[in-house]
């Protein structure tokens, strides 16, 4: 069982996790293991990350033996971690709940619990710190966007903002990719994902949040509306000149009268014209 969230990191950053923990008394960490088995572990979790998720660096904290409660003796306490410092190449920081091992004790239900995780970090003297992160847009198709970052450590600073993880550059629709606001104008389909920027001085890096940019749009289809015989059945065809060549697009059995089929073909068409053909 895996309880964890990933934040982003950087090289030297020191990380502390605490969090309030308990078991039940038949909680199988607890417990020998069963026979055969292997001892069931709970515990705080602290892994380092590259940019590919390869895990670094991962550092285990024993809950169980550095004094897990059973809710019996008095429910949960705050439990904390050692501080643990990134290695080189640390692009995100993984900390959580691990419980490794786990079986049915086969007596009463059993119950791991843990809540009210904070995950204390502390950058390099002189990094760049992010103050206010970027947040989550959605735009209409051809409108205009920014997702902006505030830093502290400014002096020296390179911004580095990233689509899906690749890189950006200053072209057509898209400026500001090196500096506190990334914008985004006529903005498409391609320009839908997840956004990052990683800032960058002398001292170390830092990450953003991963925010996403999202399009939303209003589209008015035409509806033909089609009268006959309830229980025919019609096929609806649609061209972009009145001389054809038309395409069928629909069949319809008339259930009520009249009948609206409505065209949600996309991209919708500035001219369209309809004829319906019966069928049977």
């Amino acid at each position: 069982m895996f309880f964890y969230q990933d934040n982003p990191s950087s090289p030297g950053t020191k990380v502390t996790l605490s969090g309030y923990a308990a078991g039940e008394a038949n909680f199988c960490a607890f417990l020998p293991p069963p026979p055969g088995g292997t001892t069931p572990l709970a515990l705080f979790v602290v892994e380092f990350l590259n940019g590919s998720g390869g895990i670094l660096a991962s550092n285990a904290f024993d809950l169980v033996a550095n004094g897990l409660p059973n809710t019996g003796s008095g429910g949960m306490i705050q439990m904390t971690t050692p501080q643990y410092t990134a290695p080189a190449g640390t692009v995100t920081v993984r900390s959580g709940a691990f419980l490794i091992n786990g079986y049915n004790t086969r007596t009463n239900p059993q119950s791991f619990f843990v809540d009210a995780f904070d995950q204390e970090s502390v950058f390099l003297p002189g990094s760049p710190v992010i103050t206010n992160q970027p947040t989550a847009t959605t735009v209409s198709v051809g409108g205009t966007t920014h997702f902006t970052v505030g830093v502290s450590n400014k002096a020296g600073v390179t911004y580095i903002w990233t689509l899906n993880g690749t890189t950006l550059s200053d072209a057509g629709h898209v400026s500001g990719s090196s500096t506190a606001t990334l914008t985004i104008s006529g903005a498409s389909s391609a320009d839908v994902g997840h956004y990052q920027v990683q800032v960058v001085n002398g001292f170390g890096v830092a990450r953003s949040t991963i925010v996403p940019l999202a399009i939303n749009g209003i589209n008015l289809f035409p509806a033909v509306s089609l009268y006959g015989k309830i229980g025919d059945t019609y096929a609806v065809l649609r061209a972009t000149n009145v001389a054809g060549p038309y395409t069928s697009f629909s069949t319809n059995k008339l259930t009520v009268q009249p009948q609206y089929i409505i065209d949600t073909t996309l991209p919708v068409s500035p001219i369209g014209f309809y004829k319906e053909v019966f069928l049977y």
